[in-house]
């Protein structure tokens, strides 16, 4: 297995991780990367161009801070 190969596995597996954490709404630390975790955005209405207004429903956003 070259290096690339092993490369592309392990950051297959850490999102894969990631992913199936943020899933069940708990906060993740990757040691020397940061901190992922989920913010809810609440529902909000924006003027459009046109004088009309727009609704974007609710949704949940990831988070990344990077470790300092």
């Amino acid at each position: 297995m070259s290096q690339n190969d092993a490369r592309g596995q392990v950051e297959h597996a850490l999102a894969e991780i990631v992913r199936e954490t943020l899933i069940t709404r708990q906060n993740i630390q990757v040691p020397g990367l940061g901190n992922f975790r989920i913010v809810h955005r609440a529902a909000t209405r924006v003027c459009t161009k046109r004088g009309g207004m727009e609704f974007i429903p609710p949704r949940n956003k990831i988070r990344f801070t990077p470790q300092a």
